[in-house]
């Protein structure tokens, strides 16, 4: 899935965090996913302090040629868009456009109304007219004046867009209200911040604003905004300020106050907070007031925040910044984006509307803000409900882009697909099982596979918990289940697994864990490589790792390969610490049969890999086009026991000496790769050893410490402990002999 990230706002620590929040969602949700941000004539400096690190996103600035501007809004004006392809910036801006899958208007204010910028017009026209599918993320939009042909112009236009959207949400209640009223359909959603809760450090040259206690002040010059030209002077707005810092000081008198600028790099007084902020300072005269330099990142000015005692904001997302953190705050709200947040989350109180502000109501907006400033409080609840509200927009938006992806995927596979091979391919699908906590939700991915020739293998390990209950609830004739009238155990596990290849009638069969998941199309894609890959004799499906909550897991583990690999590849990248697991392949029963099943080692201990690389052995392995697999990650996995290290490194051993025969052996490797294979296979056998030992040593004892108050023997805690040191100080041995 390729993203393309339009319209992102530069230059504002407020849509730098909104900025930040969306692609890393994106990219933890997405893992295959590659996002790009574009940019007409941006500033590289501006892009590199937004910039994210990670190799999966991109950041394009392209150069636009003269009059890019004026012949833009004379296009769009006049509806000629043909015109577009005429100018060198505007073509090469659709042809960028093209390459992508999806393209995402990023998070930000009201360029789509009372701004009125026909740039961010633009954007959103090249996207329809290329047919990409348009998602406006978490913005605000309206209102939409009408006294002029230009302002009528651009409000259709407008309207056009919101309707061509396949996915619209707003960030403010202000903006729903207008789309009600407007009969456009929408999403409600937070800001996009919500969605992030950085954790970084304050640099150490900042701590001395921040050991003493402190407020955070955000104020604003105003004068910039359409709202308040001609109707406040520069000298109007200080006035006010000098108040509202008066105000803090008697409610905060041992605090330090801190202005954070929210905007940077517009290289003018008006655009940049930084010298207002010293002028405001310095009118005051309170060497009580620190001005953090204005290259401090979102992520730096949120943890400032989040150790404030109140924060007083004439920003946008200075109030949002509080919101996150939990943090008292007082909301000036000059524009509907910050009074739509603050009524949303039902924090009116909070609130001090300056949208109308005159030096002839200074006195009561100082009454007004005196009053909030006191009823201040900070509210969990409040950061808990706008977090619950960004989260939900976004699995909204997660849900349909993965549906859509799966039906595009579906429609590619069916199109690639050969009719000799298309319906005739059967799969076993087995789950060796034993714990019922996640049985249901196997069993429910295995039935919704878009794929129907598969059977459905349970055999029950004589589990102590009631599977057969669980299985009885699915009525379908494909599912069969057996059970075992002796389990094979944790350490024989493997025999549960050759008893499923046993009962399997498939032409492929799959060992899936009785917690693991299969996404949807997961037989859909492995009968295109089979049609793609027919002489291979073991299939892959590109995984991603869940928790017990059936949620992403923490680890933002991305499974990229090639979709074929040699056998050198798979062993060399299984060797440097490539996961890979059991269930997320798919093996030719056949061949699996004849080369004696599923390779039996204590614990399952490299089983599945040996077993892998058996399959493998001179063709190779081929990858699924997207993820098709779900490896949930939890405390009860074999990998997981603490007490099973001795039969892990048995299997340690007995596994090296087959590696050592098996790449030997296989004569599509020339000497120079079987001395690396041999080099990395060693040094991860040694790590894997050293690992199950130092567990066996350290974790176990003060383990088995607590299992022998409960009358485990203490000798056996002993014994293990012993045999740990001695196999350690026996590789020690090994190593300086060598």
């Amino acid at each position: 899935m390729k993203i393309l990230i339009v319209n992102q706002p530069l230059n504002n620590r407020g849509d730098e965090s909104a900025h930040k929040a969306l692609v890393r969602t994106l990219v933890r949700e997405f893992p295959t996913a590659e996002v790009s941000v574009l940019w007409v004539n941006a500033n590289p400096n501006s892009i590199m302090q937004f910039s994210i690190n990670d190799n999966r996103v991109s950041y394009i600035n392209i150069k636009g040629r003269k009059g890019i501007s004026g012949f833009t809004k004379i296009a769009l004006k006049t509806g000629h868009f043909w015109m577009l392809y005429l100018h060198p910036t505007t073509y090469k801006l659709i042809h960028i456009y093209k390459v992508y899958d999806w393209v995402i208007t990023a998070p930000g204010g009201i360029c789509m109304g009372g701004f009125q910028n026909w740039n961010h017009l633009l954007m959103l026209q090249i996207a329809r007219m290329t047919k990409k599918k348009m998602i406006y993320y978490g913005r605000s939009f309206g209102p939409f004046p009408e006294e002029t042909s230009d302002n009528r112009r651009f409000k259709q236009l407008s309207m056009d867009m919101l309707n061509y959207f396949s996915f619209f949400s707003i960030r403010d209640y202000k903006s729903e209200l207008l789309a009600q009223k407007m009969g456009v359909s929408y999403i409600p959603t937070v800001d996009t911040a919500f969605l992030d809760s950085p954790k970084v450090e304050i640099p150490n040259e900042l701590k001395e604003y921040t050991a003493a206690p402190y407020v955070v002040f955000v104020p604003n010059l105003l004068i910039w905004h359409y709202a308040f030209k001609d109707k406040l002077s520069k000298v109007d707005v200080i006035n006010f300020y000098k108040s509202i810092i008066r105000i803090i000081e008697e409610k905060y008198a041992c605090n330090r106050i801190i202005m954070l600028p929210q905007t940077f790099n517009y290289g003018t007084y008006n655009g940049d907070d930084i010298h207002f902020f010293y002028e405001l300072k310095d009118s005051v005269g309170d060497c009580n007031i620190s001005v953090i330099p204005d290259t401090y990142s979102s992520d730096i000015q949120q943890a400032i925040i989040s150790g404030a005692n109140c924060v007083i904001g004439a920003r946008y997302h200075s109030v949002v910044f509080a919101l996150n953190n939990a943090v008292p705050f007082v909301a000036l709200s000059y524009e509907h984006k910050i009074s739509g947040l603050v009524e949303s989350l039902d924090k009116k109180s909070c609130m001090v509307d300056i949208s109308n502000l005159s030096p002839q109501n200074f006195d009561e907006k100082i009454r007004e803000f005196e009053k909030a400033l006191g009823e201040a409080y900070a509210d969990v609840k409040a950061q808990k409900v706008a977090k619950q509200i960004a989260n939900n927009c976004f699995d909204k938006l997660k849900n349909m882009m993965y549906v859509d992806s799966f039906q595009n995927s579906s429609q590619e596979l069916r199109r690639k697909i050969t009719p000799y091979h298309s319906g005739s391919v059967t799969f076993s699908v087995t789950v060796p099982a034993y714990k019922s906590q996640f049985l249901a939700e196997c069993i429910e991915s295995i039935l919704s596979q878009t794929y129907s020739e598969f059977e459905l293998i349970i055999v029950d390990d004589a589990s102590p918990e009631d599977l057969k209950s669980i299985v009885s609830r699915y009525n379908d004739d494909r599912i069969r289940y057996y059970k075992n009238e002796r389990g094979y155990g944790a350490v024989n596990v493997v025999g549960n697994w050759n008893k499923c290849l046993e009962y399997s009638h498939g032409d492929f069969v799959i060992c899936m864990g009785d917690d693991d998941r299969l996404m949807p199309t997961c037989l859909e894609q492995y009968n295109y490589l089979i049609d793609k890959y027919p002489n291979l004799d073991v299939y892959h499906a590109r995984f991603e790792l869940i928790d017990e909550k059936s949620q992403r897991h923490y680890v933002n583990y991305v499974d990229k390969r090639d979709e074929y690999e040699s056998t050198f590849d798979l062993l060399a990248n299984r060797f440097k610490g490539r996961y890979q697991f059991i269930g997320d392949h798919l093996f030719r029963t056949s061949t699996l049969r004849e080369k004696g099943g599923f390779v039996d080692l204590p614990c399952a201990w490299f089983s599945d890999e040996i077993s892998i690389a058996h399959s493998a052995g001179t063709k190779g392995i081929a990858s699924t086009p997207e993820v098709a697999f779900q490896y949930r990650v939890n405390r009860s996995t074999i990998s997981n026991s603490s007490n099973l290290s001795k039969f892990k490194i048995e299997a340690s051993n007995i596994a090296e000496i087959w590696y050592e025969n098996f790449i030997n052996c296989n004569s599509t490797f020339c000497k120079q790769e079987r001395d690396v294979l041999m080099s990395l296979m060693r040094k991860r056998i040694i790590r894997v050893k050293n690992d199950c030992m130092s567990y066996d040593m350290s974790y176990n004892l003060i383990v088995g410490w607590y299992k022998w108050r409960k009358e485990t023997s203490i000798l056996q805690l002993l014994n293990n402990w012993f045999y740990g040191v001695r196999l350690r100080i026996g590789r020690l041995y090994n190593r300086i002999a060598r």
